[in-house]
């Protein structure tokens, strides 16, 4: 449950947004687990900054199948990740991105 704080002995666990926290009263340390979506998220912000970059720089141009595909891939992982942490504005912005990503893949790949 996002938000919970549960007591397990002498250690402490906090979950909030796919991120588990566990402090250890014993050696004040605080460590930090993702789950696999939060991982799928992380890697869907990375596909898109970086297909971003890339074409800011000139490396990949935007009408190349590469950029559009990037994106897509990106924003279905990002809409993995908000399945498990709900965020109806995320979710609608990562729908409108696929969907245009949709149509610069099939207008790349008509153009080859």
């Amino acid at each position: 449950m996002p938000g919970s704080t549960a007591k397990l002995g002498r250690r402490r666990t906090r979950t909030c947004l796919g991120w588990t926290e566990r402090w250890d009263s014993q050696r004040a340390v605080a460590m930090t687990e993702v789950d696999a979506a939060t991982i799928a998220g992380f890697i869907g912000v990375g596909l898109i900054v970086a297909a971003y970059f890339a074409n800011v720089q000139g490396w990949l141009a935007s009408d190349n199948w590469r950029f559009p595909c990037a994106n897509l891939i990106g924003s279905l992982l990002i809409l993995v990740s908000l399945y498990f942490a709900w965020n109806f504005p995320s979710v609608m912005i990562e729908v409108i991105w696929a969907l245009v990503s949709l149509y610069g893949l099939a207008r790349a790949l008509r153009r080859q």
